[in-house]
């Protein structure tokens, strides 16, 4: 491929817009979209980490900042969720840029690592409860650690095996990254002549392959089936359709940038990709329920991503023609108007937000929700976990209990008893 370095200039800007635009998310308190506040709810309840022990290491790293502000002694749910939010939503962006800054060596990988992190995020994070959200960048940061040529030193050692110890129990996608990085760890483990790099190779093939087995146990708990059920009906009926035309946008420009198209072919992907990511980029419909319907299509693109590091790392062109560097304008300018469309987005759900919030205050006792609140407020409902976040943005104790009618759904607890569920204590603070 074209091994040229980007300047550091364009990967600090798409790093920054990242990171940027995480903080602006769990500042609104975006990570209790959809299940996040009862997740959060568990964390103050019992100061543990919540979740299925198959993803138990993802949600540790992702619920630590709420967990140290409850041991703490925080009471302030205002603050408790904007710590929330800098584990499901800044911790991703943070591993994203570290990805982006790894690419760096060669203009295709890195065109293939912006427009994926952009596309990831920009599909994914207003869902940020699932653990495929941190999942994501983890493994395209091992991918791009495997697909380095020159030997590791001991930050690339120590990033590759805390990278894949966190995936062991992080997201049943593991079922096939996970053993795709097994085997190819151990190919790179055999390969190479410092100790250093061998052994932890082999280290690394190791976990990744304990990751598979994880996502096994995970895929045949009795909990998993509805959710695998899910995932994988999003996948197959190609739901929502911007995502997956944005995957086959990118591929075609990623491969019209490299050397295997000539040139009218190669010039041919570049614009048909660049249509198709504007075109999915303007048809894009950024909701918790959209989000949650991204999770496989996101997927799929990492694993597509991983396939061409892979193969780069396979059959590396001795002297490839480097791609016009002007060209990574297009990635780059996909990740801001994709995160520019959630920015739009999350004006429109902090507006819901904020109704919500004050008709818990207004209220007393249980009180249902499509009685008081707009339908063109409705962003923030999210069936079964309604009373839950009524919890959470209360601004004193006795104030009331929004919920949906279940029609037979899931109910963690009874409006009647939410007041039970935390202490009188746990406030949104002004």
């Amino acid at each position: 491929m074209g091994h040229d370095r980007v300047s550091r200039g364009v990967a600090v800007l798409v790093s920054a817009t990242l990171v940027v635009a995480a903080a602006a998310m769990a500042s609104q308190a975006l990570a209790l979209a959809g299940d996040g506040s009862f997740y959060l709810l568990r964390n103050i309840a019992t100061g543990e980490v919540f979740g299925t022990e198959q993803r138990y290491f993802g949600n540790l790293v992702r619920q630590a900042p709420a967990l140290v502000g409850v041991e703490l002694g925080a009471t302030d749910t205002r603050l408790l969720s904007a710590l929330f939010g800098a584990g499901h939503l800044v911790i991703p962006a943070l591993i994203w840029s570290l990805a982006i800054f790894l690419a760096r060596d060669d203009r295709v990988v890195f065109a293939g690592v912006v427009g994926v992190s952009g596309l990831c995020a920009g599909t994914t994070w207003f869902f940020s409860v699932s653990e495929g959200v941190l999942a994501m960048p983890l493994t395209v940061l091992l991918g791009l650690l495997l697909w380095r040529e020159p030997s590791w030193r001991w930050r690339h050692a120590a990033l590759a095996v805390g990278a894949s110890a966190v995936l062991v129990a992080t997201y049943e996608s593991a079922l096939v990254t996970g053993l795709f990085l097994a085997a190819w760890a151990a190919w790179r483990a055999a390969r190479v002549q410092p100790p250093l790099e061998r052994w932890s190779c082999a280290i690394v093939a190791a976990l990744s392959a304990l990751s598979a087995v994880v996502a096994v146990r995970g895929a045949i708990d009795p909990i998993s089936p509805k959710h695998s059920r899910s995932l994988l009906y999003f996948v197959v009926s190609l739901e929502p359709w911007p995502l997956y035309l944005a995957i086959v946008g990118l591929a075609l420009f990623v491969a019209g940038l490299g050397p295997w198209l000539p040139r009218r072919a190669r010039w041919a992907a570049l614009c048909t990709g660049t249509a198709g990511l504007a075109v999915a980029t303007a048809s894009l419909e950024v909701s918790a329920a959209a989000a949650f319907a991204a999770r496989g299509g996101a997927a799929i693109a990492v694993l597509a991503l991983l396939g061409l590091l892979w193969l780069d790392w396979w059959r590396r062109p001795t002297a490839p023609p480097a791609p016009d560097g002007r060209l990574l304008a297009v990635p780059v300018l996909f990740v801001l108007a994709i995160l520019t469309v959630n920015a739009w987005a999350l004006r429109d759900w902090s507006q819901s937000f904020d109704t919500f919030q004050s008709r818990v205050d207004a209220a007393r006792g249980p009180v249902s929700a499509d009685d008081v609140i707009p339908p063109d407020r409705r962003d923030v409902l999210w069936s079964w976990t309604v009373p839950t976040l009524s919890l959470l943005v209360r601004s004193s104790p006795d104030a009331g209990v929004l919920y949906l009618e279940q029609d037979g759904g899931y109910v963690p607890f009874s409006p009647r008893d939410a007041r039970e569920q935390i202490d009188d204590a746990y406030v949104w603070g002004r």
